[in-house]
């Protein structure tokens, strides 16, 4: 799978992911949407561990590229 494209992934499954902890730490233990915040949570973490790694070389020469686009 092409590095950039798992970069990306991992960012919006990272968003995801911190909006769960967000809601499911302000969500009293009562609350009827707490069951499919967790559920979401749970997906989400596992679709990060089917991702592979990113290697340092290449995260590195992406961020490269992306900054000289930048200026």
């Amino acid at each position: 799978m092409d590095p950039t494209v798992v970069h990306r992934l991992k960012n919006k499954l990272a968003i995801i992911l911190g909006f769960c902890d967000l809601l499911v730490n302000e969500m009293p233990e009562n609350d009827k949407h707490r069951p499919d915040v967790l559920q979401i949570q749970e997906a989400a973490r596992a679709a990060l561990l089917e991702l592979p790694p990113l290697p340092a070389h290449e995260f590195t020469s992406t961020l490269a590229k992306g900054d000289a686009h930048d200026k």
